[in-house]
């Protein structure tokens, strides 16, 4: 027997794409009201198309949602990318990049404030001297609706003659996301510890989504989807103070990167959606939530976040866990490079040993065993700390 539902459900449908057998690709929205006002909250997963998880957290949380008093409102959308999702090469989803233009799909958004103001109407030194004898509450719905507005505008600019390959899907999820509080882009690694990336302003915000590994990075736009709809909060909290009118910064948002890519695991989910719960319970959208912390929380700074290329070419036996910290010195993988053979006597000459450079926090490495010379190996914190 199903559990009562005590929220209201509404599921929206947008056409994103029209292939050319006519067909259209979708994207569902899945709102979910709550009993009592207050923030909204944007939730969408899968712009990667071969990271899944974040589907099945998706999940759990709408469970959740449905069956238990909250504040404000959820959106959800799953699989917030279906061409990529569907962009399989044999049995592997390869849906990091779009096929037609190259780019990464999540490095496609739109900043809104840096856009000419021809095309996006949106003028920050403007708005907060109109708005500076407000309430704070009203500078905020006013805010909101100037976000949808500007996103409106940069539509009809932009797609003057016909809507654009690259940066159409991300543009309407920046305008589906311009009314919320709080944005939450479910994503995850290749091979990888469950980690996130947060703006340095949301540090103790960020310590209650217990990730293992917390990636700092600057309040700047830099293309991704947190930093979209994060930045016009940061310049407008900017403007304001240049008018020596000091509001809060409130709006939060954090790539979430829930373990490994072409998995799901309901199991994890429980807990990945847990933790959720409790940095929205730390903001006020629920009341009881009972959680117990799970992971160390190490962070780092993105700037000591370093990518490590292949040293050698071949295939390779990964002897590192993502989240673990390693110590200078430390077997991480091993190579096989059968070149390396002289004679019948000295296969061993084959297994290469790669040893840690120094101590390193690693956060997640390649997917595949076999790996060419400079090609991404893994990726590491090399300077790090207690969250």
């Amino acid at each position: 027997m199903s559990e009562e539902t005590l929220n209201t459900f509404e599921r929206i449908t947008h056409a994103v794409k029209e292939l050319p057998n006519g067909d259209k690709l979708n994207i569902n929205l899945f709102r979910i009201v709550g009993d009592q006002p207050g923030p909204h909250i944007h939730i969408q997963s899968s712009v990667h198309g071969a990271e899944h998880q974040g589907g099945v957290v998706i999940y759990e949380l709408m469970k959740y949602f449905l069956h238990h008093p909250f504040k404000g409102s959820v959106t959800f959308i799953p699989n917030a990318n279906p061409s990529a999702l569907n962009q399989k090469l044999g049995t592997w989803t390869y849906g990091r990049f779009n096929p037609v233009t190259g780019n990464n799909w999540n490095r496609n958004y739109h900043d809104i404030c840096q856009i000419n103001q021809d095309l996006s109407k949106l003028d920050l030194n403007k708005f907060a001297q109109d708005n500076k004898d407000l309430e704070w509450a009203d500078i905020k719905k006013a805010f909101k609706k100037l976000l949808f507005e500007t996103y409106k505008n940069l539509e009809a600019s932009l797609y003057q003659r016909g809507p654009n390959e690259n940066g159409h899907l991300n543009l309407l999820l920046q305008k589906i996301a311009s009314t919320s509080d709080i944005v939450l882009d479910l994503h995850t690694g290749p091979v990888a510890c469950r980690y996130l990336y947060a703006a340095d302003y949301m540090r103790t915000s960020a310590a209650h989504l217990d990730a293992e590994v917390t990636l700092l990075i600057p309040p700047e736009f830099a293309g991704a989807m947190d930093e979209a709809t994060f930045v016009p909060w940061v310049k407008l909290h900017q403007a304001f103070k240049e008018i020596d009118r000091e509001i809060p910064l409130e709006f939060e948002a954090f790539t979430v990167e829930l373990g490994s890519e072409e998995v799901i695991e309901f199991d994890r989910a429980i807990d990945d959606a847990a933790r959720i719960l409790n940095y929205l319970k730390y903001r006020g959208v629920i009341d009881e939530f009972s959680y117990e912390k799970k992971h160390q929380g190490h962070a780092g700074f993105l700037k000591d976040y370093k990518c490590y290329t292949s040293p050698r070419g071949g295939l390779v036996d990964y002897r590192m866990t993502p989240g673990q910290v390693v110590d200078a010195g430390t077997e991480i993988a091993r190579f096989l490079c059968f070149q390396d053979l002289t004679d019948g006597e000295n296969l061993e000459q084959a297994v290469i040993s790669y040893k840690a450079p120094q101590e390193l926090l690693i956060v997640n490495h390649n997917t595949s065993a076999s790996i060419a010379q400079g090609g991404e190996f893994f990726y590491a914190l090399e300077k790090f700390f207690k969250l």
